[in-house]
């Protein structure tokens, strides 16, 4: 078995999942979490008033995970969920993530070295793989499984406006 161990220079980045009626995909993004090479993050999980179960699954993951933390908020919609994690987090990085996405296992690590490399960077964003309930073992570049061939993060890359103008377009 190997082990892993955190270095001194492991910032803590705190990852904000907001989540409203989307319990039964937790266990597996919180998985994706606890696979990571980088092992320096908490979760926080802000329930945006669900009536599913995702308390509960957060009671359970919570039992054998010190790194996620439960906040429940009466329903205000996902921005202002996001916003209640950023104020809870504690972090110097902070990752976005919607409870049914999952992240690679070198995600947090590849970007953390970017950023403590390129310190004049504020954000740092990466190619996105989609997948749906009917085929999860089938992994598009684009959001509909219509259009297979569209990559709008290689196109957002190689547009030459600001970051932050072609960012705002698409999310």
């Amino acid at each position: 078995m190997q082990t892993r161990s955190l270095k001194m220079t492991d910032h803590l980045v705190t990852v904000v999942i907001p989540c409203f009626q989307q319990g039964r995909f937790l266990i597996e993004c919180i998985e994706s979490l606890q696979a990571q090479i980088y092992l320096n993050w908490e979760a926080i999980v802000v329930d945006d008033g669900s009536t599913d179960e995702t308390q509960i699954i957060c009671s359970e993951l919570m039992r054998y995970e010190h790194r996620i933390r439960y906040i429940r908020q009466e329903n205000k919609g996902v921005s202002s969920a996001r916003n209640k994690g950023l104020s809870a987090a504690k972090g110097v990085y902070i990752q976005f993530l919607d409870p049914d996405d999952k992240v690679e296992i070198k995600k947090i690590r590849s970007q953390i070295n970017f950023l403590d490399n390129n310190p004049h960077f504020d954000a740092v964003y990466g190619s996105t793989l989609y997948f749906s309930d009917a085929k999860p073992n089938v992994f598009r570049h684009v959001f509909q499984e219509e259009d297979i061939n569209y990559d709008w993060v290689r196109e957002t890359a190689l547009d030459k406006r600001p970051f932050l103008d072609k960012i705002l377009e698409r999310n």
